[in-house]
């Protein structure tokens, strides 16, 4: 199976698993992982530094995505 997210879900899906980091089960932490990954490729680290604060303010800026 396969779902398909895009933009603004695919930071909040990160978000979630990245504030629940400790208790990430494997699964869950290469999840994380993966998510991370695909942010790097198209965010800058400035953007990623501050990926919450954008993701409550400037949610367009994650359209692209």
């Amino acid at each position: 199976m396969t779902v398909a997210l895009e933009g603004k879900e695919i930071v909040a899906v990160y978000l979630l698993l990245k504030r629940g980091e400790p208790a990430l089960d494997a699964t869950l932490a290469a999840v994380r992982s993966r998510l991370e990954r695909a942010l790097y490729s198209v965010l800058s680290i400035e953007e990623l530094e501050n990926l919450e604060r954008i993701y409550a303010t400037k949610g367009n800026l994650l359209a692209g995505l």
